[in-house]
């Protein structure tokens, strides 16, 4: 085979490669139709959830020195608030 035959073979086989490509149905646009089942109510799935309070955490405020007995209420309050741990 001489190197003009060679590189007219390479040329066409690209060439059919593409077409069948672009034609193919894969490269269609598929239409849109309308949804097949109602969308999820807006509903907030965490209503009545009761969190974690953990308790080292609520040790760890308790200790915490306070100057005043509003300061130490507030502290009272923030040991019962709910953590999360971050895992990576």
């Amino acid at each position: 085979m001489t190197r003009r035959h060679s590189f007219t073979w390479h040329a066409t086989t690209a060439v059919l490669a593409a077409a069948a490509c672009a034609s193919s149905p894969a490269t269609t646009p598929k239409p849109i139709g309308a949804p097949t089942a109602q969308p999820a109510p807006n509903v907030n799935p965490f209503t009545g959830a009761k969190f974690y309070v953990d308790p080292e955490f609520a040790r760890t405020v308790a200790r915490a020195p306070t100057s005043t007995p509003e300061d130490a209420a507030r502290m009272k309050k923030v040991a019962t608030y709910p953590t999360a741990v971050w895992l990576e």
